[in-house]
């Protein structure tokens, strides 16, 4: 898997049809090959895939904001911004088929579940500060503080999650380790203050 996830990032030649078919990963980036032409523009989806979906990423830092994660990411396709929605949001039912099919060639259970429930974070988030209507045409607040609730709710199931990949993969128990010291460095406390 970490030599298909090498060479897809590595590809930079046009023909993605025999690529793909000789890393036997057509099934999956199909539906990328079929809505998007470009060859520049494919191999800017398929890196953000590869990049964004793979728990080897070295792309992925587990304890930055999903969102931010993406975008980072995102920027590093190169791809135009008008990308952004269908990549980052998921917008795309191409790229979202991708995403899955690429996560579940991987057969990693705790890492998929990880990613599914950050972006239903990231939903829940962004349907929580905009409108939501009831049928009647009216703002539904219960919705909307359900929602909020949700948010929080997924964030101690995804923190659960990570706990538990982190004892089972010593490479990524060493890399949030390091992060967490990294953040805890730039960290504004009591004692910066004090004279």
């Amino acid at each position: 898997m970490i030599n298909a996830q090498q060479q897809l990032i590595a590809y930079e030649d046009g023909e993605w049809d025999d690529f793909l078919t000789k890393l036997d990963l057509m099934y999956i980036f199909k539906p990328i090959l079929d809505c998007f032409l470009e060859n520049t523009v494919r191999r800017g989806i398929i890196r953000y895939v590869v990049w964004t979906y793979s728990r080897s990423s070295d792309k992925v830092i587990m304890d930055m904001e999903w969102n931010r994660n993406k975008l980072r990411i995102f920027e590093e396709t190169d791809l135009p911004k008008e990308y952004k929605p269908l990549t980052v949001d998921l917008k795309s039912e191409s790229i979202l088929s991708a995403i899955e099919k690429w996560v579940e060639f991987q057969d990693e259970d705790v890492f998929s579940q990880i990613l599914s429930l950050k972006d239903l974070r990231l939903e829940m988030q962004q349907t929580s500060v905009g409108v939501i209507r009831k049928s009647s045409g009216e703002i539904d607040y219960d919705q909307k503080f359900k929602n909020a609730k949700y948010v929080t709710d997924l964030r101690a199931m995804i923190k659960d999650l990570e706990s538990e990949l982190v004892q089972h993969d010593p490479r990524m128990k060493s890399a949030v380790k390091e992060v967490r010291l990294t953040r805890n460095k730039f960290t504004v406390g009591p004692e910066k203050f004090a004279i």
